[in-house]
């Protein structure tokens, strides 16, 4: 809490009481025969309870405001900090027909104990569940990745499209028309969970 908000709310207090202790007093002993100067006293001090009044809703005004603008800076902070796990496409350098996953974090932290999950397979047969295969054939794509340093990266097996369709176990057409959906799930240096899904779609 900051401490200059906090007094004066402390001082509006203090001028409520003392005030209010003048206004009591005034009113066992005025009269209405009582001075102008009396009837001054009375219009000050009431004047005064009014700014009292209005400097302590200000000042608890000024602490809502402020504790939120804290909380959207630590959300704000947090968020330029958190890891951030992609999926993509990448053809490799070796030969454009040889295509694979690149796992990045592309946040600002280390990511730790991922996850990978396909679903959603398209078409939603066999086929597709060939291809998704070749792509989870290594080993962290089945069992995970304990960690995975900020801007670190690391890459699934490969298709090699110039390969028979035997030896592939489906056609160019069948791996052009696949889609399907992988879910990465990691967490933070602190533990937090996060989860993140992403569309793979081969055409």
């Amino acid at each position: 809490m900051n401490w200059n908000y906090l007094n004066t709310i402390l001082l509006s207090i203090i001028c409520f009481f003392t005030i209010s202790i003048f206004l009591i007093d005034i009113s066992v002993n005025i009269s209405w025969s009582a001075s102008i100067t009396d009837w001054l006293s009375v219009i000050i001090y009431s004047c005064t309870l009014a700014a009292a009044i209005w400097a302590a809703l200000t000042a608890r005004s000024a602490l809502e405001e402020n504790r939120r603008i804290a909380n959207d800076n630590q959300r704000l902070v947090n968020s330029q900090t958190e890891p951030f796990v992609d999926v993509s496409l990448e053809i490799m350098p070796q030969s454009i027909n040889w295509i694979r996953l690149k796992i990045q974090n592309l946040g600002l932290s280390s990511a730790f104990n991922i996850k990978f999950t396909a679903t959603d397979f398209t078409p939603d047969n066999d086929i597709s569940q060939l291809v998704v295969n070749q792509f989870f054939g290594i080993n962290f794509m089945r069992q995970g990745l304990s960690y995975l340093s900020k801007g670190d990266s690391r890459h699934t097996g490969f298709i090699n499209l110039l390969d028979s369709d035997e030896d592939r176990g489906f056609t160019v057409d069948d791996f052009l028309n696949t889609k399907f959906t992988i879910t990465i799930e990691f967490e933070d240096v602190l533990g937090k969970k996060y989860s993140s899904k992403f569309i793979i779609s081969i055409n």
